[in-house]
């Protein structure tokens, strides 16, 4: 194979994460009716990896595997190789992992299966190396020729695992819907508290979103000793992130998630999803509580999300990466000597007192765990009241210096190369960023919030797909839509819901209701109950997948279940309630056997029981 740049066909492609491939020497199709055709047809086992633009490790095996003629060779003589972009396609991306994990014990991205050309997977991995990746691809090739028979056998082994493991997530004993299962997640959530950091984990931490909704949902109107408590571990949480590296203290925003268990150093990915719900959150906590420092917080994310993350026609982007300049964290990453170059001597000083800037360096790489080069993540090691206290300073005067000199090394900043950006326009997220912005612009007075939110609605409405008027999942100038997913669906009906709430205009409730029974009518379970992620008229995989688990995100479950009662309280129609009681009777057995995989579940519980004790 030459190694001049051929374009492959993934140059066609609106993803960013696929477009990043298309110089690769390897033939590359995207997930489409047409490249599992040809597979089908040729009898090649598929070669499918999975990433999405921002991840680190997706970028390290672009360029160290994929870009070699070596990889090229052996998956374009042996395999038809398929890119997916998980963020396009999350149902792809479900299967797969559920089949990643089931056969190596683990999970992540890249994720990387060879697949029958009935799409059973039989072998999976995460990132690989160049010289092992080439010897795997090659010892894959060689049993598929001599012992097909013996993989055709492991795959169909596979499929019948991940059909059973389905089918045991939700086919449990359904038990009553009362509060027993709320006290059931405050407890297990207590048993699993950093009470000296905050979070529900050891090292690495991500923000556990479902978690503190839940917690400040459920816990903020009792008076129990377990519900004050409750409220108390949101609030630690919360409060500790946002003293972290986690935070973007010069831009705004929270980074992905901490490496470490201080909420320090960073994966410094930002995505739209994570900030969206952190919106609500810090609303959540500043309404509990009335620390300034969370109303702080909820304001430079939405100040972020409106100057870096909305178009201009209103929708708002996917993410922005870790990575500039082939380096992870290069943008956000300083030494003292670049500090003190960007201010004047006395706000170089006090700022880096402040933020825990060090000569010898505090971030340690996530990989080799060692201090690189002197560089310093900002965050704050002493809040800030307690450092003015401390030093016997007054702290309005002492936020003002800080806030300028902030301000200043953002200009700073900006003048270096900044991370990429996903340009995809996600309804699910957009979903939740309405849902944030409308909840903070209404908790905190901040009209400006809710004009955004409302922009982003109407740009979700415009691009309906078809004469139905159904959601697309992801939009993009020039290219076919994705059809949406129930998470589509439930998380922007939850937005126009909140907006709704603050904003006296009937059109965005009514809008609600009638996407509400089209995800009736396309995704539920009439049978049993609940929602498949799929619609009914969407291209089968292995199988339709309905459960309410929580990934990062609360599941399309739970969220449709809280806008079905939402919609209950607001027009007193007993289909609403009817549906969501089915749903959560269904799902009720998993909740009880693992209350804090389906948190968001639980939040949905508790609105209902809240309806129930009212009357």
């Amino acid at each position: 194979m030459s190694d001049s740049i051929n374009l492959n066909r993934l140059v066609n492609e609106t993803s960013p994460y696929l477009r990043q491939h298309a110089t690769n020497p390897v033939d590359w199709r995207p997930w489409d009716t047409a490249s599992l055709a040809e597979a089908r047809q040729s009898g090649r086992p598929i070669f499918l990896s999975i990433g999405y633009s921002s991840c680190h490790w997706c970028h390290v095996m672009e360029r160290e595997s994929f870009s070699t003629c070596q990889a090229g060779d052996a998956l374009n003589r042996h395999f038809i190789p398929i890119k997916v972009d998980r963020e396009e396609h999350p149902e792809v991306d479900h299967l797969c992992m559920t089949a990643t994990q089931m056969l190596t014990g683990s999970g992540g991205w890249p994720n990387n299966l060879w697949l029958t050309p009935d799409l059973r997977p039989f072998y999976a991995g995460t990132y690989f190396p160049p010289e092992a990746f080439v010897q795997l691809c090659s010892e894959i090739a060689k049993a598929w020729e001599l012992r097909r028979s013996d993989l055709e056998a492991r795959a169909s082994r596979v499929a019948d695992v991940v059909e059973q493991v389905a089918a045991r997530n939700t086919a449990r004993p359904q038990v009553a819907l009362n509060r027993d299962l709320v006290e059931r997640g405050w407890r297990e959530l207590r048993e699993s508290f950093d009470r000296q950091q905050g979070g529900f984990s050891g090292a690495p931490k991500f923000p556990p979103h479902n978690a503190l909704r839940f917690l400040l949902e459920s816990a903020v109107d009792h008076e129990s000793p377990s519900a004050r408590d409750s409220v108390k571990l949101a609030t630690l949480t919360l409060r500790r992130m946002a003293e972290g590296g986690i935070r973007d203290h010069l831009g705004g925003g929270f980074h992905r998630y901490s490496t470490d268990q201080h909420w320090l150093v960073p994966h410094f990915e930002k995505m739209l999803y994570d900030n969206a719900l952190l919106l609500v959150n810090y609303s959540l906590g500043w309404q509990a509580t009335g620390d300034p420092e969370f109303r702080r917080a909820a304001t430079e994310i939405a100040a972020w999300l409106l100057r870096e993350m909305q178009a201009p026609d209103g929708g708002f982007y996917a993410a922005q990466d870790a990575d500039s300049e082939g380096e992870e964290g290069a943008c956000y990453l300083w030494t003292l000597e670049q500090v003190r170059a960007a201010l004047e001597p006395p706000q170089a000083e006090l700022l880096a007192e402040v933020y825990g800037l060090r000569e010898e360096g505090n971030f340690v790489h996530e990989v080799a765990r060692r201090e690189t080069g002197r560089l310093n993540i900002l965050h704050l090691p002493l809040p800030v009241a307690d450092f003015a206290r401390r030093r016997g300073l007054d702290e309005a005067d002492l936020r003002e210096r800080l806030r300028k000199a902030r301000e200043r090394l953002l200009e700073h900043r900006r003048q270096r190369v900044p991370p990429a950006r996903d340009d995809k326009i996600l309804t699910d997220w957009n979903g939740l960023a309405v849902f944030g912005l409308a909840r903070a612009g209404g908790v905190l007075g901040e009209d400006s919030y809710l004009d955004a939110a409302a922009k982003a609605a109407e740009h979700l409405l415009r691009d309906k797909v078809g004469a139905e008027g159904n959601l697309a999942h992801c939009l993009r100038a020039w290219h076919t839509p994705i059809g949406g997913f129930i998470d589509d669906y439930a998380f922007f009906i939850r937005g126009l819901l909140e907006l709704s709430a603050w904003r006296d205009q009937p059109v965005w409730r009514e809008t609600a209701e009638e996407l509400a029974w089209r995800a009736v009518a396309e995704f539920a379970d009439r049978r049993r109950g609940g929602f498949y992620l799929t619609g009914k008229s969407s291209p089968p995989l292995l199988r339709r997948h309905c459960d309410p688990f929580d990934q990062v995100t609360p599941s399309g479950n739970a969220m449709m279940v809280e806008c079905l009662l939402l919609l209950y309280r607001q027009t007193r129609r007993r289909s609403y309630l009817e549906i969501a009681e089915r749903t959560l009777t269904e799902f009720s057995g998993a909740v009880a056997a693992a209350p804090l995989a389906c948190l968001g579940m639980l939040t949905a519980l508790h609105h209902y029981l809240q309806d129930e004790e009212k009357g």
